[in-house]
């Protein structure tokens, strides 16, 4: 092999490397949008989760309060 045959040769593999580091790169960069992502979601899943957990406590406590309400009168 020549010095030319050699020195292309290394060319090759360093840009090799470099375009494999290149993809990782942006793969690991596609990974953290992702998580990103699905963190938000997550979290907007959980504040309307709270939201209707309240809605659902202020309904039963005001349907307690009506109940209550109508017992004492029909007693």
């Amino acid at each position: 092999m020549s010095d030319e045959e050699r020195s292309n040769d290394e060319a090759s593999r360093i840009a090799l490397s470099a375009f494999r580091a290149k993809e990782d790169q942006i793969e690991k960069k596609k990974m953290e949008v992702r998580e990103k992502e699905y963190k938000e979601a997550l979290e907007a899943f959980n504040v309307k989760s709270r939201e209707k957990a309240q809605l659902l406590r202020m309904t039963i406590e005001s349907n307690a309060h009506v109940l209550v309400a109508a017992m004492s009168i029909s007693k």
